[in-house]
């Protein structure tokens, strides 16, 4: 008795541990870390103009990546109220991110507890919660950010209403319905698979002979309900968003379309996600290109991560496959062979959910990215909690040992992913022409504001450069009342102004002065961090 209690002692240390770490590496430096890009800038700058009522609240959200169709207002929303609490201030409208991804930890810890014993439901928690993967999504803001948690919570919500024990109630519909209706806001990718999978989910329980209209009223009707705004604005504008939605859908899936091909792709992608979800060991900006893959390891051998030698890169890419491919094998066997109905709903569920989604990337197989897979977040968690769970029926108790020993590796290459991405960040050299830093572009925004005299100052410098740091520093000084614009050597400077120029640190003042300004005077050269600016008279 005694034992027990005390083992339990130590397993309710362990958790609290893991619990504190995930909120440590999800709050730590949040606001001089957080990544705040063009993107970030554009939507701070909607939540301003929104709280100091020179704009109205916005019917429709930000526009899909690559297109003119709008999603829909709710992130935008969800920004207001936190500016509104918490200040109009750049780090309080990541608080929404952040937020949703403290709350996903517990709550897919519910969702597994569905289908898996409480020690692997709680690792797999844990590993979510040390995740460079969702540790990074956590600290900045950006619509698709939430999306694991509201992917969660559509599937748990799913789960219960196929509870005999929850026959009858409308809980759990409307749940389905708010959860749907927020999800198909937040990435174009769920508004297609939210919907497939409630058709597919009514249909099945149609076919298992429940009553469905009651539930489908309750699930539609919340859904119609979170998305209200963008319906009136629809109306408005006689459905013009959604005729973009349609002919841009278009466009996107007529270019080159090899099925063959296509299908390789996306799974070749989700297998290398899978594995960087889990044991970020392939910690890669992009999919790794199966048909051309020596000219991708060459791209890629440099990125950041634990490996960075060749061979361990090829050993890392074989066992991903294995990790993918035997779990999925894992998934369909026990989907096959389950006879408890919960479990076995839980497996559909995870099957319907990650079909439906495949099925909708392999179209844009051409355009397919490795974050676009945080819809099917769930899955590599879902896969080795399966692959344990195998492996813990058939190990004795004499060499249980060798199973800890494997989950403490996962750890640990988790622990020095964190560890390498964070010491940039730790070195204040983390803003480049990939990311846009708030702690350390406010150093600059501030320079700027001592630096000027009117109420508008001018900034030009190297294309990325521009294209990275301009919309950041417009708006930090857009808050201090500063106009930022963009030089153009045509601009007549009037008494008082400058320009700043920004350039990679290693630019020299005789560069600058020679190739750009031979008719101006620098003042001053001021480096903050990778990064030079110039004051120019």
């Amino acid at each position: 008795m005694l034992e027990n209690i005390s083992k339990q002692k130590w397993i309710i240390l362990c958790i609290l541990f893991f619990i504190f770490l995930s909120i440590f590496f999800r709050t730590y430096h949040f606001h001089d870390w957080l990544s705040f890009n063009p993107d970030q800038a554009r939507d701070a700058r909607i939540v301003s103009d929104v709280l100091s009522e020179k704009t109205s609240l916005p019917l429709l959200g930000s526009i899909a990546g690559g297109t003119h169709f709008h999603l829909g207002p709710i992130f935008y929303y969800f920004g207001i109220f936190c500016a509104f609490i918490f200040g109009d201030h750049p780090d309080s409208l990541a608080y929404v991110d952040l937020f949703f991804s403290l709350l996903t930890l517990p709550l897919f810890f519910l969702f597994l507890r569905y289908y898996f014993e409480t020690r692997i439901a709680l690792l797999l928690s844990i590993l979510i919660g040390i995740s460079p993967f969702f540790i990074s999504i956590s600290r900045f803001s950006w619509n698709p950010n939430s999306i694991p948690f509201f992917t969660t919570l559509f599937l748990y919500a799913l789960l219960r209403i196929m509870n005999e024990e929850n026959k009858g109630k409308y809980t759990w519909p409307i749940i389905v319905g708010i959860s749907f209706g927020i999800g198909i806001q937040l990435h174009t990718f769920l508004l297609l698979i939210m919907p497939t999978v409630v058709f597919f989910f009514l249909l099945y329980q149609y076919i298992k002979k429940k009553k469905i209209v009651r539930t489908a009223v309750f699930i539609f009707l919340s859904a119609f309900v979170m998305n209200s705004p963008q319906i009136v604005s629809e109306i408005q504008t006689n459905w013009k968003n959604t005729r973009t939605f349609f002919s841009e859908s278009a466009v996107q899936t007529q270019s080159k379309l090899e099925i063959g091909k296509n299908i390789v792709t996306v799974l070749s992608c989700h297998i290398q996600t899978n594995a960087n979800m889990i044991f970020s060991i392939e910690n890669i900006d992009g999919c790794i290109d199966v048909f051309s893959f020596q000219k991708s390891i060459k791209k890629y051998i440099d990125a950041p991560g634990v490996i960075d030698h060749l061979p361990i890169l090829y050993l890392a890419f074989f066992v991903s496959i294995l990790f993918s491919l035997f779990g999925y094998i894992l998934l369909f066997r026990s989907f096959i062979q389950e006879k408890d109905v919960m479990q076995k709903n839980f497996l559909f569920l995870i099957i319907l959910y990650i079909s439906i989604s495949l099925l909708f990337f392999f179209p844009v197989a051409s355009h397919i990215e490795p974050r676009y897979f945080s819809v099917l977040f769930f899955v590599p968690f879902t896969l080795l909690g399966l692959l344990l769970q195998f492996f813990l029926v058939r190990i004795q108790k004499n060499t249980s040992f060798l199973f800890w020993f494997f989950i403490a590796i996962i750890i640990a290459l988790n622990l020095c992913v964190v560890w390498n991405i964070a010491t940039p960040y730790r070195n204040k050299v983390a803003s480049d022409t990939e990311n846009s830093v708030l702690g350390e572009i406010e150093p600059i925004a501030e320079y700027i504001e001592q630096h000027t005299n009117t109420s508008e100052t001018f900034i030009t410098g190297g294309k990325i450069y521009m294209k990275r740091f301009f919309d950041p520093l417009e708006y930090l000084l857009y808050q201090k009342g500063i106009l930022l614009k963009e030089y153009n050597e045509s601009e007549v400077l009037k008494d008082g102004q400058h320009i700043f120029y920004i350039i990679p640190a290693s630019s020299t003042k005789k560069l600058v002065q020679d190739t750009f300004f031979s008719d101006r005077t620098i003042l001053e050269q001021k480096q903050f961090g990778k990064i030079s600016l110039f004051f120019i008279e």
